[in-house]
């Protein structure tokens, strides 16, 4: 669980379901500040600024008005395509790479 995510009062929690044939899935859930419940397809990058500049190019705009939530360990956003589909997109930092 994280709370307080760029200093706002936003907290996420992980759940995670192994299966019988060993896959993993996980749910993310949020608690933000927002005025309706968003479903966003989450997707993990190596190299969060490639994946940025490719939904872009895409026509997705970032849903943070170009804020980066960087926590030393991380790097994500949500973008959001021009009707309406959100992307979060997340670099977990690897300890070798900070």
């Amino acid at each position: 669980m994280k709370t307080g995510i760029n200093d706002k009062d936003i907290t996420s929690v992980r759940m995670r379901y192994t299966g019988e044939d060993g896959k993993v899935f996980h749910v993310d859930v949020a608690s933000a500040p927002v005025p309706q419940d968003i479903v966003t397809i989450r997707m993990n990058v190596r190299d969060f600024d490639e994946a940025y500049r490719l939904l872009e190019e895409k026509g997705f705009k970032n849903a943070q008005g170009g804020h980066v939530t960087d926590t030393g360990s991380s790097k994500s956003t949500m973008m959001v395509s021009p009707s309406g589909f959100t992307i979060s997109i997340a670099e977990h930092i690897r300890k070798e790479d900070r």
